[in-house]
């Protein structure tokens, strides 16, 4: 699953913190830890995601 959300096109979404906290909160509701379905580790794939996302914008603005 791929969210393509940037910081600012959600109200209350400022920052990538913010939206990767807002994207958790739409697969996962709530404080439940819940795992991955196949067993993969989430938080590796996220800081990728975030990473990416980072470096489109900077890519984006010059």
């Amino acid at each position: 699953m791929i969210f393509t959300n940037f910081p600012k096109s959600i109200d209350g979404v400022d920052s990538i913190p913010d939206v990767l906290a807002y994207n958790k909160e739409l697969v996962t509701p709530g404080d439940e830890e819940s795992p991955s379905p196949q067993g993969a580790p989430i938080q590796p794939l996220v800081a990728i995601v975030a990473i990416a996302g980072a470096l489109l914008l900077a890519a984006r603005r010059r």
